[in-house]
């Protein structure tokens, strides 16, 4: 049998022309599962099942059946690249395909995960917003019933000190939400303005003592002083990015004194000021460097099982400056710690 073969090639689709037995693969779909020959319909079948998931039972009267709509996931090993097709039985009566079901083969792979990690997200937001939601319903509980219990003004100035940072929590888990979808919306408004970064750095570091006040261990940040640049890099986002890097190597930190080294270099013919903030936690493996950028991801914190926030952070970090068209580079060893550097642009220097 003649099939319009070129035609078919062209398609950036995957294709299979069923009857009795697999008749003709495009190039698209040789590609997807490893085709080197025309295999039997069996055979494809048996290479289906060994290197893919799937919900429904792969036989060979599924691929015959006029009614086949399923989804095949690849089996997750090292090396493998993440692969999910969903195929879609298209039952032709026309010379063309000389009355062969037209199994037509869909890259779904980015639709998925992006699918499954809302999914993890939706999850995750739930439990952050309902356990410093649950602890703070149970301190105002125990204050309103305090004189039937009896409790001491250190015990009623601990349960008021703790409600306050979970509301805090609560604050922080709303307003990255929001500064998320603002920036994915790109909502951006760009107008020219002057900024000193160490008056930038100490409004930072004196909103996050006020935010945690003695909660939080000890730490240092170091930055040049004087420094004054002009730029059409809204304040605004700046300061998110930099308040986002320093909260992380505050937060993903296991020494007794963290430290946080911001430091700059200007490049006049480029009109570019590259901005680095170095930290001394454990690190990032090399392996998830650039995983950590994508929204939702997290890392297991130290190898614990725990997880400290909620993806977003990186990510609107990596949108912002995207949406500039700037660039932004990692290095990071594990103990040693991570340096983070930005660009953003200069119309002088000062």
């Amino acid at each position: 049998m003649k099939y319009p073969s070129k035609l078919l090639d062209k398609l950036s689709d995957g294709i299979f022309l069923v009857s009795s037995n697999l008749n003709f693969a495009n190039t698209q779909a040789q590609s997807y599962f490893g085709l080197k020959n025309l295999p039997s319909l069996q055979e494809l079948v048996d290479c289906l099942n060994k290197d893919f998931e799937s919900s429904t039972p792969l036989t060979t009267e599924l691929f015959t059946s006029p009614e086949l709509n399923i989804i095949l996931k690849r089996k997750h090993s090292r090396d493998s690249i993440p692969l999910v097709l969903s195929l879609i039985c298209y039952n032709s009566s026309q010379d063309i395909f000389n009355s062969n079901n037209v199994i037509i083969i869909k890259d779904v792979t980015a639709q998925h995960i992006v699918d499954s990690q809302t999914k993890d997200f939706l999850s995750l937001i739930s439990h952050k917003l309902r356990t410093p939601n649950a602890a703070l319903g149970y301190a105002m509980n125990l204050l309103l019933n305090r004189t039937q219990l009896e409790f001491s003004e250190q015990e009623v100035d601990d349960f008021i000190q703790q409600s306050y940072l979970k509301s805090l929590e609560l604050s922080d888990i709303l307003e990255k939400l929001i500064r998320y979808a603002t920036v994915s919306a790109d909502k951006v408004v760009c107008k020219q303005e002057e900024f000193e970064l160490k008056k930038m750095i100490n409004e930072i570091t004196k909103k996050y003592h006020n935010k945690y006040g003695d909660s939080r261990k000890t730490y240092n940040i170091s930055c040049p002083q004087n420094i004054k640049i002009l730029t059409n890099f809204p304040y605004e986002y700046l300061s998110i990015i930099i308040e986002a890097l320093i909260d992380n190597g505050l937060k993903f930190n296991k020494s007794k004194l963290p430290q946080i080294i911001i430091s700059y270099t200007i490049d006049s013919k480029q009109k570019k000021i590259a901005i680095s903030i170095k930290d001394n936690g454990y690190g990032i493996p090399y392996e998830l460097q650039e995983k950590v950028w994508e929204h939702f991801y997290q890392i297991d914190k130290n190898g614990t099982g725990e997880i400290e926030g909620f993806g977003l952070g990186l990510a609107l970090i990596k949108k912002i400056i995207d949406t500039f068209s700037e660039n932004i580079e990692m290095e990071s060893y594990p103990v040693k710690g991570t340096i983070v550097t930005f660009t953003i642009p200069m119309i002088n220097e000062n």
